[in-house]
């Protein structure tokens, strides 16, 4: 299911990352996100990843918080019943 983010939620998603796991985008990656953010969970936790530079195929504990904190953010997109 594809689930759309608010730009709030992406830029609030993005300062989580930062903060929590250091995954502090490079300004034109994080625009490019807030402006066109990933529709599910996998492909934004991928996107992510890969705009710090590192391979999401190479299955991590780091990518599984990635992907957990992603995940987390789309269920309470949906928990707050916005489409």
């Amino acid at each position: 299911m594809k689930v759309l983010l608010t730009k709030e939620e992406v830029e609030k998603l993005l300062f989580n990352l930062c903060v929590k796991l250091g995954f502090c985008l490079p300004l034109v990656a994080q625009r490019r996100i807030i402006n066109s953010p990933p529709t599910n969970v996998d492909r934004f936790a991928d996107v992510v990843y890969k705009a710090e530079g590192l391979d999401p195929k190479l299955a991590s504990p780091l990518y599984n918080q990635v992907h957990k904190m992603v995940a987390e953010a789309f269920q309470q997109h949906e928990d707050s019943g916005e489409s």
